[in-house]
């Protein structure tokens, strides 16, 4: 099995990431696969290089205008590359390659369009996006197969309409790197001033609109009142204490119990130092940051936008976005958890998201799926 991967950039990103763990992934199962970046070198440029993947970047910005003249200029370097059994688009401009190398080049080759974009409102108001979005979706009947990321995704691509009856495959999360630093969560918690506090409550998300921090916090006040043994951590980017309207959202006597760590390199280890995961949204948002606290085997609270429900599932408590009451009284449920019941809805959470969203599951089902598509034939 040959397959030729051509994603928009290698850069820092969901879809990126995921294209990079399928890729090794696959690796280790025997199958040949190249990678064509549309760019330049991105982050997991080295990383996939490193790993015996070849990689080739064509190094052109590729404007929306001029697309096809641009993919044209790279058609000779592109036909040295097979034979090619399956070409893999990756984001949009990656599968409107996809399609014109197969046409052009491989046309015995079974095409496959990964749209791990969930296509929300806001997405559908830029111009360019939108004319993007509309052409892969007139290309997506031609291809062999359509994976998206959530049974939303596919709804609200279809609805653009996208090729009916897509394929639903989920986000995969690295799980067994989490695994190899569990051990250390009481060393960890010390590091970072965890240890003193009975119970500690972690938020990973930027200071952005879809994000809900004033009903977050309001929650989390109401939980403090009369109690200082319970610490909050609020990580992500503008969530510091430069931010002035956070600050103003919070009173005097909680601000030593909520702490606002901003950006941070380290999140992977603030998980595995936290005890329960909260994340308060008021639209359908990128649910990375749930999966990577459910890898760290922490309970979730999470609000009921998009497919929070489907990841979570009954490990976790979901509530309805903007109610303030029904969030506080949920991370109440969980701060009154006995350490034998907490251990036991952790381990549950672990099950939950290493059975389901694990990259080797993830990658089973595109295996699986790319082994039918060649049993079919041309």
């Amino acid at each position: 099995m040959n397959i030729l991967h051509i994603i928009t950039d290698l850069d820092r990103g969901n879809t990126q990431k995921q294209m990079r763990m399928l890729v090794l992934e696959l690796q280790k199962r025997g199958v040949s696969q190249q990678v064509v970046c549309l760019s330049g070198p991105g982050f997991n440029s080295a990383i996939l290089q490193e790993a015996g993947i070849p990689v080739l970047h064509l190094n052109r910005p590729f404007p929306l205008l001029g697309f096809v003249m641009g993919l044209r200029r790279g058609n000779s370097v592109i036909k040295n590359l097979g034979p090619v059994d399956i070409l893999c688009g990756w984001m949009y401009k990656g599968d409107l390659a996809a399609h014109y190398y197969q046409h052009k080049l491989f046309p015995d080759a079974k095409l496959v369009l990964n749209l791990r974009d969930s296509v929300s409102g806001e997405s559908f108001s830029e111009r360019l996006k939108r004319k993007l979005v509309r052409q892969v979706g007139g290309l997506s009947n031609e291809a062999d197969l359509v994976v998206y990321s959530s049974p939303r995704a596919r709804q609200r691509h279809e609805h653009q309409g996208y090729k009916p009856q897509g394929l639903v495959i989920p986000n995969g999360f690295d799980v067994n790197s989490y695994d190899e630093q569990r051990s250390q969560r009481k060393t960890l918690q010390r590091r970072y001033g965890f240890a003193d506090y009975k119970k500690i409550f972690i938020t990973v998300a930027d200071y952005e609109d879809d994000n809900d921090f004033p009903t977050l916090l309001q929650a989390i006040q109401m939980n403090l009142e009369g109690r200082n043994d319970l610490l909050f951590v609020l990580v992500g980017k503008g969530v510091d204490e430069h931010n002035r309207l956070l600050q103003a959202t919070v009173s005097s006597s909680a601000l030593e119990n909520i702490w606002f760590m901003g950006d941070r390199g380290d999140v992977q280890q603030l998980l595995l130092a936290s005890d329960y995961f909260v994340y308060a949204a008021k639209q359908e948002i990128p649910l990375n940051a749930v999966g990577e606290a459910m890898c760290a085997g922490l309970p979730c609270i999470v609000t009921n936008v998009g497919d929070a429900n489907i990841l979570v599932g009954p490990t976790g408590e979901i509530v309805p976005p903007n109610n303030v009451t029904m969030l506080a009284a949920a991370i109440e449920k969980f701060e009154q958890l006995d350490e034998q019941q907490y251990e036991q809805r952790a381990k549950k959470v672990s099950q939950r998201v290493r059975s389901l969203f694990s990259v080797p599951t993830i990658a089973d089902q595109y295996h699986s799926q790319f082994l039918a598509l060649l049993r079919q034939g041309n």
